[in-house]
């Protein structure tokens, strides 16, 4: 004659198993999650590095070497100018024939690259280095360093220091470095 139903052994050692199971998905998922996160934040990282050395490459190449751009004496910002820029998109010259400088629209104005707070921000100062107006251009940034190596030329370093990255805390911070140089047209 045959029993019906399970009895306690059989349930506790299929309770067991289904337990075991379960650790396994959770415990893959969760690796998962945090590979994610990491790529995540590592691709974040390097969009950060490709915009911020595309915007700062694009206007300093605009500038005049040694005259028209200014790094601070500790190296950690750069000011300069570049040739104001008509409505019809022409380069704006004086009566004598000499470009008109400023911040690409307005004569007088310089454009300024520093980190603030983390932040590489781009700032247009009026002739008194009054701020005008100010962007961030990157986060998590922890150096930013111009020097001037000779030969008419900027050399630019950034760092970039992660530790969260959508408010999760990463399992090893990341680290990343980018060196670029410019050289100036005008």
């Amino acid at each position: 004659m045959y029993k019906k139903g399970l009895t306690l052994v059989e349930i506790v050692v299929a309770l067991g198993i289904f337990s075991i199971i379960i650790s396994l998905v959770f415990s893959i998922t969760g690796s998962g999650r945090i590979s994610w996160t990491i790529a995540a934040a590592k691709l974040y990282v390097s969009s950060q590095e490709r915009q911020a050395s595309t915007v700062i490459s694009q206007e300093l190449v605009l500038s005049r070497y040694g005259t028209k751009a200014w790094p601070a004496t500790d190296g950690h910002s750069i000011r300069f100018s570049i040739p104001l820029v008509g409505d019809d998109e022409e380069l704006q010259l004086s009566g004598g024939g000499d470009l008109l400088w400023g911040d690409g629209t307005t004569q007088g104005n310089s454009i300024e690259y520093s980190v603030i707070n983390e932040k590489l921000v781009r700032r247009v100062l009026d002739a008194s280095l009054t701020e005008i107006s100010i962007r961030s251009l990157a986060q998590n940034v922890t150096n930013f360093t111009v020097s001037i190596p000779g030969g008419g030329q900027y050399d630019i370093n950034i760092v970039f220091d992660m530790d969260r990255y959508l408010g999760t805390e990463l399992p090893s911070p990341i680290t990343a470095n980018i060196t670029f140089a410019v050289t100036p047209m005008n």
